[in-house]
């Protein structure tokens, strides 16, 4: 078929009529290396923000469905932050 060179297999279902839906992606959980608290971010997107501490977060994806923080998007902002001190402008 050729719909399933363009959308996986393992997206579409059947709905009770039998007629193929497409699943739509879910949002991932990752955690905050700043405050440890748990966030949603969309697949594949490259960077997040955590809504507790308001940090930026560059993310690595190995597939669409696992991804982890590798680096903060600004590291003076990040370093400022942690340790509470107002940067030089």
């Amino acid at each position: 078929m050729l719909l399933e060179f363009l959308i996986p297999a393992d997206s579409i279902f059947a709905n009770k009529e039998g007629v193929g839906t497409i699943m739509t992606q879910k949002e991932i959980q990752i955690r905050c290396k700043a405050c440890s608290s748990r966030f949603s971010v969309w697949p594949m997107e490259p960077i997040a923000q955590c809504p507790q501490c308001h940090q930026d977060w560059k993310i690595k994806w190995l597939d669409s469905r696992s991804g982890m923080i590798i680096a903060p998007v600004s590291w003076r902002e990040y370093q400022s932050k942690s340790r509470r001190i107002i940067p030089d402008e």
